[in-house]
């Protein structure tokens, strides 16, 4: 008999039976560092989603036994498959049989109320497979996390693997942006400059990282994720809007010494164009600069 729940009484209950497993000792993700590792992330699931297609096609009934087994062949860290009709009835979930299996879960919402599941089934139903960006408990860390998934359609059913991208916040911009303030205070540029631009250093932080600019010459002196911007006047520096983000910070840092820029760029994590938030402050001749990620 086919279940049905609510979508947001589906959410609490995925919840609620993934939450104990989270706390158990899991198979460590081979991807430790997802600021350097994002693109090996990618690579990892579609392996996985690979390996899951080869043997549905070969023996359906002997593949959804194997989805269906927790910290088998099919779940390594955070990486798992699932199965799910293109009706949304779900078939095998490698991460917990028991949460989904045998429900109707296609009116599934993630944490953010988005339909993801909808969004799945549509697009594999009119081209066969694709992407998926929600918001989901990682299990590693127990903690919910942005995620993108891989899906593909065999037959009538879709098989899906995901894998999270970091996400931070604006309370960890403004903890960084103080940190890089003080030590470009307290060591000078050329000093602070190093430790910025070290791209596994600690003023590298998944999708944040720390810029300095000139306020008399708006040229880069440091960029965490971007060293050959080092050098080049930011003066005319325009994003993918046409904003005029540095003079735009320039201007406004002359007035009160700190202040905010929204503008458009290249997450260095998802490796795609998006919304930013920066934070900024002037320390001597030099602004300093970090900006979270928003969606």
């Amino acid at each position: 008999m086919r279940h049905t729940l609510a979508p947001r009484l589906l959410h609490i209950a995925l919840l609620a039976a993934w939450a104990p497993i989270a706390a158990q000792a899991v198979t460590p993700s081979p991807d430790t560092s997802p600021k350097t590792n994002f693109r090996a992330k990618e690579r990892h699931a579609r392996a996985l989603l690979d390996k899951a297609t080869v043997l549905l096609k070969k023996s359906p009934k002997k593949a959804l036994q194997a989805f269906n087994k927790p910290r088998g062949a099919f779940e390594t860290g955070e990486y798992y498959v699932f199965a799910v009709r293109l009706n949304g009835d779900f078939l095998a979930n490698a991460a917990d049989p028991r949460a989904l299996v045998g429900m109707n879960a296609a009116d599934l919402r993630d944490a953010g109320g988005k339909p993801f599941m909808r969004e799945l089934l549509d697009t594999a139903r009119a081209k066969g497979g694709g992407s998926v960006d929600y918001v989901w408990l990682n299990r590693a860390d127990n903690r919910v996390e942005a995620k993108t998934t891989l899906f593909r359609r065999v037959g009538d059913i879709v098989l899906g693997v995901g894998y999270y991208t970091p996400r931070d916040t604006r309370e960890q911009a403004e903890t960084l942006l103080n940190q890089a303030a003080y030590v470009l205070d307290a060591e000078g540029l050329e000093k602070a400059a190093a430790r910025f631009n070290d791209p596994k250093g600690e003023f590298v932080k998944d999708d944040l990282y720390v810029y300095v600019v000139g306020t008399e010459d708006a040229k880069f002196y440091a960029h965490g994720v971007s060293p050959s911007l080092i050098g080049l006047n930011a003066r005319d520096l325009r994003d993918a809007a046409g904003t005029p983000l540095v003079q735009d910070m320039l201007d406004k840092a002359g007035d009160s010494g700190s202040g905010q820029e929204d503008y458009v760029w290249r997450n260095p994590v998802t490796n795609k164009v998006e919304s930013k938030h920066a934070l900024f402050r002037k320390v001597g001749k030099y602004l300093v600069a970090v900006g979270y990620y928003t969606k």
